[in-house]
């Protein structure tokens, strides 16, 4: 009796860590990377990982757009920044065909504009809106998001659970990237009391709920033997103790 009053909840159904490990292992399979700068780590939201000194809010959103590319081992891809208030329409709103002759992830990696004669090798144009910038954690989490969006659509193999799953996949890409503190951070946004409380900039699309999140977090940090201390103490405070849940449930396997 008392050994179960003493026995830790798991954070998460057995079913949803099962697809997580089993999806984890897929994503090291199709985007791991030999470039050195790029082993498995956790970017962190201070001013160590994107530094905090900028002139505008322009700045400040094109500083934290080059940054999360650089971490993602993205930064070749031809995707550019803009303000969604700029007056001109934006150039291209998708990819061209691209080709990687040496991977997809890597501070030198080679990338193909297949499409160049046809497109004008013009980039992909992602839009911001400026209030976004009072909430950089949602904007990284936003930008890893993408990015990761990017490179499942570059594998035609399916995640585990088949192509009703990718969605998901891509949650959890941006976490295996190593911005998963931002994504728990940011899994959640309260909306306010009223409709004009809400505020769409303050807000993100999730296909993760928050504590499977959180159980990608630590299961990140326990495959890599990383040191979980700096991640728990960048967690919102109600997400520490199912990060701690977290790790003792992925530890329970290994």
């Amino acid at each position: 009796m008392f050994s179960n009053l003493l026995t830790t909840k798991p954070l998460i159904d057995a079913q949803s860590k099962a697809w997580i490990d089993d999806t984890y292992a897929w994503l090291e399979r199709h985007f791991s990377s030999s470039d050195p700068k790029l082993k498995p780590r956790f970017i962190l939201p201070t001013n160590d990982y994107y530094p905090g000194r900028v002139g505008s809010v322009d700045e400040m959103a094109q500083s934290i757009f080059e940054k999360t590319g650089e971490y993602a081992g993205m930064r070749q891809w031809p995707v550019v920044l803009r303000c969604a208030s700029m007056a001109a329409p934006p150039p291209a709103n998708t990819l061209p065909h691209l080709s990687f002759p040496n991977g997809l992830r890597g501070t030198s990696i080679r990338v193909v504009n297949n499409d160049f004669s046809m497109q004008g090798g013009q980039p992909m144009v992602w839009p911001y809106q400026e209030p976004q910038v009072n909430h950089p954690q949602l904007m990284i989490a936003n930008f890893a998001q993408g990015y990761a969006a990017l490179l499942m659509q570059h594998t035609m193999d399916n995640p585990p659970g088949g192509p009703e799953f990718r969605n998901q996949t891509i949650d959890l890409l941006a976490c295996y990237l190593g911005f998963g503190v931002m994504m728990a951070n940011t899994a959640y946004q309260f909306r306010g009391g009223c409709g004009s409380c809400y505020s769409p900039s303050a807000n993100r699309q999730t296909m993760l709920t928050e504590q499977q999140t959180v159980y990608a977090l630590a299961l990140h940090c326990v495959n890599n033997q990383l040191d979980s201390s700096p991640v728990r103490k960048q967690l919102k405070a109600h997400l520490q103790k199912d990060f701690k849940r977290a790790l003792k449930q992925v530890k329970s396997d290994h």
